[in-house]
């Protein structure tokens, strides 16, 4: 969104947050990885057998985050906007995933193997679409009318007013207040309603700290981004059990990615 809007680059989002947006992956991940190996049982079940991934599952893999990193190149050679090149994405993944599909069913036509020929047309992009969460969009669709309604009634500029004199002018408090909050009330709703209230030039650094602050923060709560709620509605993952086992981490991460960042700032050249 912030790119979309001219308030980042693609170029200074890389070079400033690339260390930071790792830092605040990688700790987390690391973290809940130590603490299922602390909790987790240690000798593997005999009757689980790990899923191995065939060669066509990797070569779709690929593509697929392929595809996604070619959006913002196809925006600055045409000048399209990124919706498009999301959906020429999907378009070519979805071509390739339906090669490869065709390419592994007329392999388990030639070895017999019924229970995998049963299984094609069950997977795939036509069967994600079914697992699209549309009550999700419609909320997300009713939040940006709402912050549209609030910029109307200019809420947001005495808003903004406001985090600025309870932040004495700092950016980096000012991000970790937007990170918090969008734990709580979703970090797409924050970043539009930070693009209403603020009018920094592009790459300014309060434009990286929402990037990274929002992005990162919402994941402290399950309900705080996309993915949490996705993760939510498809795995049964509970509000309370994400609290207790990913929210800490989350936290972690979040805090020592704006550490990093700001560390950046104090170390690079005047």
């Amino acid at each position: 969104m912030l790119w979309i809007q001219g308030k980042i680059s693609t170029a200074g989002t890389v070079v400033w947050l690339f260390l930071p947006s790792f830092v605040a992956g990688v700790v987390p991940l690391f973290g809940i990885w130590w603490q299922a190996k602390r909790y987790g049982t240690s000798e593997k079940s005999p009757e689980i057998e790990a899923p191995v991934a065939s060669w066509n599952s990797k070569m779709v893999l690929l593509v697929g985050v392929s595809c996604i990193l070619m959006v913002p190149i196809v925006k600055m050679v045409t000048g399209l906007p990124p919706y498009l090149g999301m959906m020429m994405a999907l378009g070519v993944f979805w071509l390739v995933s339906e090669i490869a599909d065709l390419a592994a069913e007329e392999a388990d036509e030639e070895t017999g193997n019924v229970a995998a020929i049963a299984a094609h047309g069950k997977h795939g992009v036509p069967a994600a679409l079914h697992f699209v969460d549309l009550s999700s969009l419609l909320f997300f669709t009713g939040v940006l009318l709402g912050v549209a309604a609030l910029e109307s009634a200019d809420v947001l500029a005495q808003y903004s007013e406001w985090l600025e004199s309870i932040t004495k002018g700092s950016d980096i408090l000012l991000a970790a207040l937007i990170g918090v909050s969008s734990a709580v009330v979703d970090n797409v709703p924050l970043v539009q309603a930070s693009i209403e209230m603020f009018h920094e030039p592009m790459d300014d650094p309060l434009w990286q700290l929402v990037a990274l602050s929002a992005g990162t923060g919402g994941s402290m709560l399950a309900v705080g981004s996309v993915a949490g709620v996705t993760l939510m509605g498809l795995e049964k993952v509970s509000f309370l059990w994400y609290a207790k086992r990913i929210s800490p981490w989350a936290a972690l991460g979040f805090a020592l990615g704006l550490g990093t960042y700001q560390l950046q700032r104090l170390m690079a050249p005047a």
